[in-house]
């Protein structure tokens, strides 16, 4: 049986992880979900047991459709009789579908062939109900290709069935689950650590915890299944394995760790003490009334190690300035003992970061079409304070085995690409791009004074020990090649619990660097990125070169980021360039970078908009367009975004901008997309990532693809 579950954006490979451990098969994370394969033994244990999944899907039949007639005629294909009696009531719904498509005159068209079927089988059509259908069944249809499935588990999964109360503003169970797994809470409770919501609302956060503590099926309270109208179901296999899970949330309840809330809003937790009761959780779960903005509670549970998760109501629960909230949870988590964590939702990183604290990472999610930040925050285990790398000496550091093998072509790959960039006047480059599996970071060489070196998250089958002495050893051997010091060794590390590394001081300040005769700053604290993407440098040349022989062009950079390739486009003598992002704080970046090279003129202008809402209202041609989109939705404004279903949309009415003797370049990072072939049929494109993939950036091996489209004739 084929299989595919949908989940909030971010959790994919947490989902992905779900599923191996259940022993699924053929396990594919996509774009907003994981296909798998499994028999109906599996299929019931994933609705009982998947924590983050949304809705399960069987796959009942997939091939081409270029129409909604199309798609009728597949749907139509299939044997429904065989499925599910007539006597079911269904619902039917398609997404992904195109935006120049009607998703409602698609459904309609999915909903007919379903009971012309019955008509023509059996004689007798089923109803729809659209609120409490027996069956749904949904199809995934891009326009060219569609796929129909059957809802398996019926209604979403984040209706567990224990909450039949809630507040105002609610986390769904299925996000809760994602927050706390990015948090590392599995471990944290595996190590004996503590629980904690400050702002704890209708106790979503505290039930999925505790159930996630020891492993406990969150579906167990759930009542109806999609799987039940249909034939394939098999009852008594069913209760088998419903009645063990019944047994193990019955046992579990005896293992879980003592966990607290606290909330301001009485209300509130008078229906969180509800929910949990019904989860047979009240007894495990402790809940107080306490105001977090008045300090930390009295009670606190004991332990040097533990997890403090938030969900403050940012403007929901309550018309208050949220900010308030925010900065006394940071003050809060500034007195716990060494060895806590604080994971923090937030609208958006600003919101954040009014806690006045350093996120160590951000990640991005949606709960109810609400887009959502979580920023995770550490205090450093074991005693230790947050140390500047010129207090850990050499003799701290247990060299790997490897590291003469790492430090031989570290030295070849800095003697190459100093002298390559010597010789193109090239001043920032990459020198490591894991070279070596064992030391699996990328490091960026800046200025011949700064190192910037980002770590990726290890396999889960090496020991964090042995992860953090080749992180520490690829830190030596690159202090002992480059001759930086200290102070200018910038590390972003993907690793769980103490970071062995932090870089101190005022992360406001920026820095400066130099590409093709301009400047820009870049700032290697407070973000993942730096400001500036060193693989597009041959693009921004190209975009210098392009601009500097069209007289008179006009620029538009969609998703413009800090507005590096706008600042090439202006130096290349562009009459206007237009940068369209949906952040103000990159906006703002790219104002400044304008400023700094002196083109701060009134013909560079940027504009905070959806990069679609953009070209929808636009009236005027461009001459030259560069689009660099994010592979999700966190950069787009749309909650749907995904690059590889929407990039088509994008690039057509971003043609419909571009000037007859136009060319836009598309610029993607995403390992597995690949180019709708149909933009073929409709321009003339040609790809040109050799052409504008520099030296230091070949053995990335694909990640980076560009294409240059114009008009045809």
């Amino acid at each position: 049986m084929n299989f595919f579950v949908p989940c909030p954006p971010g959790a994919e490979d947490i989902l992905a992880g779900e599923l191996k451990k259940l022993g699924a098969g053929s396990v594919l994370p996509a774009s907003r979900g994981v296909g798998f394969k499994g028999d109906l033994t599996l299929s019931y244990r994933a609705c009982l047991e998947l924590r983050t999944a949304s809705r399960i899907l069987y796959e009942l039949v997939s091939d081409r459709a270029g129409t909604e007639d199309e798609l009728y005629k597949l749907a139509l294909s299939y044997p429904w009789d065989e499925l599910f009696p007539s006597s079911m009531t269904i619902s039917c719904r398609v997404t992904g579908v195109p935006r120049d498509k009607d998703p409602r005159y698609a459904t309609l068209k999915l909903k007919d062939a379903v009971v012309d079927r019955f008509s023509q089988s059996t004689g007798v059509r089923p109803y729809v109900d659209r609120k409490t259908p027996d069956i749904r069944i949904e199809a995934r249809w891009d326009g060219r290709n569609a796929v129909i499935y059957l809802n398996w588990s019926g209604r979403p999964l984040h209706e567990r069935g224990y909450r039949l109360e809630r507040t105002d503003a609610v986390l769904r169970e299925t996000t809760a689950a994602a927050v706390l797994a990015m948090s590392g809470w599995s471990e944290i409770a595996g190590n004996g650590g503590g629980f904690v919501d400050p702002v704890c609302g209708s106790g979503t956060l505290l039930a999925e915890a505790a159930m996630m503590a020891v492993g406990a099926p969150p579906g167990i309270h759930r009542k109806y299944w999609g799987f039940e109208g249909s034939r394939l179901h098999n009852d008594n296999l069913w209760r088998r394995i419903l009645n063990d899970a019944s047994v193990r949330y019955g046992e579990s309840l005896q293992r879980m760790p003592l966990m607290v809330g606290f909330d301001n809003d009485g209300s509130a937790l008078k229906i969180a003490r509800s929910n949990l009761r019904r989860a047979g959780l009240s007894n495990v779960i402790r809940l107080e009334r306490h105001d977090i903005t008045t300090g930390r509670p009295a009670f606190w549970p004991a332990g040097e190690s533990g997890l403090v998760c938030a969900d403050p109501p940012y403007g929901v629960r309550t018309q208050e300035d949220p900010l308030p909230v925010y900065n006394a949870l940071g003050s809060m988590f500034r007195t716990l003992e060494n060895g806590w964590r604080l994971a923090l939702l937030a609208p958006d990183r600003k919101t954040a970061a009014a806690s006045c604290l350093r996120a160590e990472e951000y990640y991005h999610t949606v709960s109810g079409g609400m887009d959502l930040v979580l920023a995770g925050y550490d205090r450093i285990g074991g005693g230790r304070k947050s140390i500047k790398m010129s207090e850990i000496s050499d003799s701290e550091i247990q060299m790997d085995p490897k590291a003469p093998s790492l430090k031989k072509i570290l030295e070849r790959n800095l003697s190459a690409m100093a002298a390559w960039a010597e010789k193109t006047s090239v001043t920032s480059y990459r020198i490591w791009d894991a070279d070596m599996p064992e030391f699996n970071a990328a490091v960026d060489w800046y200025e011949g004074r700064w190192l910037h070196v980002q770590e990726f998250a290890p396999p889960g089958s090496i020991p964090p020990e042995k992860a953090r002495n080749r992180l520490n050893t690829l830190i030596s051997v690159l202090k002992d090649v480059t001759g930086c010091r200290d102070e200018d060794l910038y590390l972003k590390t993907r690793q769980r619990g103490p970071r062995p590394y932090k870089k101190t001081g005022d992360s406001r300040d920026l820095l400066i660097i130099r590409e093709n005769g301009m400047r820009f700053f870049v700032n290697f604290i407070d973000y993942l990125d730096t400001g500036i993407f060193l693989d597009h440098r041959s693009i921004r040349s190209l975009i210098k070169s392009k601009m500097s022989v069209i007289s008179k062009g006009r620029f538009l950079n969609l998703f413009s980021y800090t507005g590096t390739a706008s600042v090439m486009a202006a130096a290349g003598g562009a009459l206007q360039t237009v940068s369209v992002d949906i952040s103000n704080t990159y906006l703002n970046w790219a104002r400044d970078n304008m400023k700094l090279n002196r083109l701060d003129s009134s013909d560079n202008s940027f504009i905070r908009a959806d990069s679609f809402e953009f070209l929808e209202g636009n009236n005027k041609k461009f001459n030259l367009i560069f689009i660099d989109p994010p592979t999700y939705s966190n950069g787009s404004g749309r909650s749907d975004w995904s690059v590889q279903e929407d990039h088509t949309a994008l690039i057509t009415l971003a043609m419909k901008n571009l000037s007859s003797d136009g060319s836009l370049l598309f610029s993607e990072n995403f390992r597995r997309f690949r180019l709708d072939p149909d933009l073929n049929r409709l321009f003339s494109v040609k790809e040109i990532t050799r052409e504008t993939t520099d030296p230091d950036f070949i053995r990335r091996n694909g990640a980076y693809r560009c294409w240059d489209i114009s008009h045809r004739g």
